[in-house]
């Protein structure tokens, strides 16, 4: 008979959290060497740390501690995400990957490999804005260079179009530029035709191999290239000499001229002004126009003018005019009432009245006035529109009256318009025009939906997400700024508001970028669509004015606050002959100190530049408005509304006080550990930071504790003496440490800290909370040993496997097993044989014979009546700690040594 073998059996068990927490600040740390990886880098070698799970990517440099090659970042992750750590200089580059752990140090690099030749690109032309006219050749063309330390291999240079089509390539658009030689140039060139009218960004990209299995590449960019129909009005130089009636006489310095281009509109008035001998009568100005467009230069003075007109031919000189017509006699019109933007109650009676002056070198002769609303029915005349005059003398004026009734609510122009006769072919008319005259009803302002378009200077392309916009009813005075930030396709430059405002309202639409602007001003009629704005105006300067001291509302003690600083930027354009002003709300709190100018003069500040400023103040126990206004000389429109900046300053005398605390949040437990959790805080002492004597903290439930609570590590914790880690003259920052444990109760927490003041005796104290978060985990005995069984038999005893709850809530058990792989059908894999699955069995009660024990399976199986609790004895595990009891049985056929693994999960 062949003797049985005996069969030595172990089990192992893996502990599992069920719940992967969120992503979480984690140091990465370590050293950067050379390429024989024992020398460090210099300082401000560049590095950058990235996180290919979470996307987070930080860019440092070496040096931020005493050694050279030191790097120090924070990324936010998850334990077990891939992080990437990259260094360089301008030859060399190293490449490290780790898998997270946690906070991790020594994480190091060697610049062992040897950066590739890279392209730059740099397109030659088109230049950005660039107009072609339609059916148009041109060329294309871009210099590539090399950079890095070596040659650049395998080149290829590719065009493209954002919108195709525009352009029709002569050539293909990728061209093989082979290896580049580096610190050499090479001219790239594609030639195209313009084919369609519209607009277009052209991009030049370079690829090379960087002889390590990828690509180098650069590329360039001719941004908003655009094919037009015609070419658009260009400036043109015009210049000539006015003289008197007989044609050789100048005329004197001071002597009135305009030009007009009748085709495109463009019209400029001016004065002769070159303050040189024999040349009092000489103009030069320049027009936007085309050649071909008729053009018309005029003078005057009080009683004669002349005229030229010209076909315009590129930059003409010899443009002459001689003042050889007598003026007609001409009204002047001056409107009386109502003025721009009066405002009448529906119902109520309206008088129009103008005032108009013969003017000229003679009598008005057969003069006529007449009333124009360029909204009907807004007001209703009540009488004719148009008044006979007769004849004005010269010099005299005359009154000319209207009434009108207010009729509908709405807004019109109110304008009069004098006629008289025209015995010279020059006109004799003059207007005047009231703006924005409203009726309105005695009803409150409603919500209005305002929408509509936001386009480029083009007034086809819309601008790009987030350009900013803003609303402003001005009869209202509601005012509303935002971006534009509907995130779909073709809705860049879309926005849909609501405003409070009646109908008949003026509305303002403005949009703005750092350069330009557009606005479009209506009148409000229910829900408007299609209030458009195209941004094609060039910004004025507009200041942007911030209160650095003191700080918004934070009590200070009045020996601290000896000034008031302000920050002045200038935003749209440069400004010019800036100036900033102080004002107080209360100045028996804060004043200006004796021969302290309110306003101070900066001078110039270029664009996106700023100066600060500062005012000498005496102090007072109390509260004031403080605000600063800037403006400048060259401001024009108001856009952003951010020059004039108010704080409120709190004049005390605060022997202590806790001004600030930063808790850790959230805090992410350790399974069956602790972790650290910081509490820092800013203290002011108004007398000397140097008297604070302690400072303690503590970290409870809320609710669920208090502050004065017993300590007790499911609800509250205790740091009796902070630790000082930086002064200041009347400031101080402190940090307080608690080693939390795992089991500590999840949901809202507070920390509270105090501190106390030697001199003052005082003490004061201050809380911030934070939130410590779910934490599910099982901790077990690492090995279960069965011992030796023969093949065929059972374990005579009960194996005992103790399992506990390392984390903060209680919560069920579930089991799973496999011996090799998921699902296997195997409780362990022997030497020889396997043995089954159903072969190993549990109970939660001691002494249960194998065959009423449960079996284990190769899915998860709830384990019935069993709970591991939350641990709540700070000296003792109790109830977080339970027992399960296992026995097997061994088949026939089965010997050696046999292992498998069961898995626990934590069930809610």
């Amino acid at each position: 008979m062949r003797p049985l073998s005996l069969v030595a059996l172990m089990f192992f068990l893996l502990a599992l959290a069920v719940r992967a927490p969120p992503p979480e600040p984690f140091g990465i740390s370590g050293f950067v060497f050379d390429a024989a990886g024992t020398i460090q880098v210099p300082v401000d070698t560049a590095v950058s740390v990235n996180d290919t799970n979470t996307s987070s990517f930080v860019n440092t440099t070496t040096g931020n501690a005493p050694q050279s090659g030191y790097y120090s970042v924070v990324i936010n992750g998850s334990v077990n995400d891939t992080v990437r750590v990259r260094a360089w200089n301008a030859t060399h580059y190293g490449l490290t990957m780790v898998r997270l752990l946690g906070d991790m140090s020594n994480v190091n690099v060697s610049l062992n490999l040897t950066l590739p030749g890279e392209p730059n690109v740099t397109i030659v032309r088109p230049v950005e804005g660039q107009i072609f006219l339609l059916g148009n050749g041109t060329v294309i063309q871009a210099n590539v260079s090399v950079a890095g330390p070596r040659d650049a291999v395998n080149c290829s240079a590719t065009v493209a179009f954002t919108s195709p089509g525009l352009f029709a390539l002569g050539t293909n658009a990728t061209q093989f530029l082979g290896n580049l030689t580096l610190g050499t140039g090479t001219l790239v060139n594609w030639s195209a035709l313009a084919n369609a009218t519209g607009i277009t960004d052209v991009t030049v990209q370079v690829n090379c191999s960087d002889l390590y299995g990828g690509v180098v590449s650069d590329a360039d960019t001719a941004s908003n290239v655009r094919v037009r129909s015609a070419l658009p009005p260009s400036p043109h130089g015009t210049a000539g000499w006015i003289f008197a009636r007989d044609g050789a006489t100048q005329m004197p310095l001071g002597t009135f001229y305009s030009i007009n281009d009748s085709d495109t509109g463009f019209y400029m008035e001016n004065v002769t002004r070159i303050p040189f001998p024999g040349f009092t009568g000489r103009y030069s100005e320049t027009l936007n126009g085309t050649d071909g467009d008729l053009v018309t230069v005029r003078a005057w003075n009080s009683t004669h003018y002349g005229r030229t007109t010209v076909l315009l031919l590129g930059d003409m000189d010899g443009v002459n005019v001689s003042l050889n017509l007598t003026f007609p006699g001409e009204p002047n019109v001056t409107l009386l009432s109502p003025m721009d933007g009066a405002v009448f109650l529906s119902g109520s009676n309206v008088t129009i009245q103008a005032n108009v002056t013969a003017v000229g070198a003679q009598d008005a002769v057969d003069c006529n006035a007449t009333v124009v609303l360029t909204s009907s029915g807004v007001l209703s005349l009540l009488g004719s529109a148009s008044q006979s005059l007769g004849n004005l003398t010269l010099g005299s004026s005359t009154l000319v009256n209207w009434s009108a009734l207010a009729n509908a609510t709405g807004i019109t122009d109110v304008r009069v318009w004098v006629n008289c006769s025209d015995p010279s072919s020059e006109p004799t008319s003059d207007a005047d025009t009231a703006s924005n005259v409203r009726v309105r009803s005695s009803l409150p302002p409603s919500p209005h939906g305002i929408a509509g378009w936001i386009f480029r200077q083009d007034n086809i392309t819309q601008v790009p997400l987030g350009t900013d916009y803003s609303i402003n009813d001005t009869d209202t005075g509601f005012y509303f700024v935002n971006v534009t930030r509907i995130p779909f396709p073709g809705f860049s430059g879309r926005y849909s508001e609501t405003v409070d405002g009646s109908d008949g309202d003026l509305i303002a639409v403005r949009a703005w970028n750092s350069t330009h602007y557009g606005r479009s001003d209506v009148l409000l009629l229910g829900d408007m669509d299609n209030v458009n704005v195209t941004i094609n105006l060039t910004r004025g300067s507009e200041a942007n004015v911030t209160i650095v001291f003191p700080p918004d509302n934070v009590a200070m003690g009045r020996n601290r606050v000896r000034n008031v600083t302000a920050r002045v930027m200038v935003l749209g354009n440069d400004g010019e002959n800036c100036s900033a002003t102080v004002s107080f709300s209360n100045e028996t709190v804060l004043n200006l100190t004796a021969g302290e100018p309110e306003t101070k003069e900066l001078g110039n500040i270029s664009w996106l530049s700023f100066t600060f400023v500062s005012w000498n103040v005496t102090a007072e126990v109390g509260v004031t408005n403080v605000t600063v206004n800037a403006t400048c000389l060259s401001d024009a429109d108001n856009l952003e509304h951010l020059a004039a900046d108010t704080i409120l300053a709190n004049i005390t005398f605060p022997a202590l006080a806790v001004s600030s605390v930063v808790v850790s949040n959230p805090v992410n437990l350790l399974a069956g550990s602790v972790q650290l959790v910081w509490c820092n805080a800013t203290i002011m002492d108004e007398n000397y930071a140097g008297n604070i004597t302690l400072v303690n903290a503590t970290l409870f439930q809320n609710p669920g504790s208090a502050p004065t609570a017993a300590d007790d590590n499911n609800v509250h914790y205790t740091n009796a003496s902070c630790q000082n880690v930086s002064n200041g003259e009347f400031e101080a920052n402190y940090s307080c440490g608690f080693a939390v444990w795992y089991y500590t109760n999840n949901g809202s927490w507070e920390c509270n800290v105090t501190a106390s003041d030697a001199v003052s005796g005082n003490e004061n104290s201050t809380s911030n909370t934070t939130m410590v978060n779910t934490l599910f985990a099982i901790g077990a005995d690492p090995v279960l040993d069965f011992g030796s069984l023969a093949p065929g038999a059972t374990s005579p005893l009960d194996v005992n496997l103790t399992l506990h709850n390392y984390g903060n809530v209680a919560f069920n058990l579930s089991l799973e097993g496999n011996a090799v792989s998921d699902n296997d059908g195997l409780a362990m894999n022997c030497s020889r044989g396997n043995i089954s699955i159903d072969l190993e069995r549990y109970f939660n009660l001691a002494g249960l014979p194998y065959g009423q024990m449960v079996n284990l399976t190769g899915d998860p199986m709830l384990v019935d009546n069993f709970t591991l609790y939350q641990r709540t004895n700070d000296t003792a595990q109790d109830e977080d700690r339970n027992l399960t009891y296992w026995k097997l049985q061994v088949p026939y056929g089965t010997r050696g040594a046999c292992n498998g693994t069961v898995t626990a999960l934590a069930t809610a």
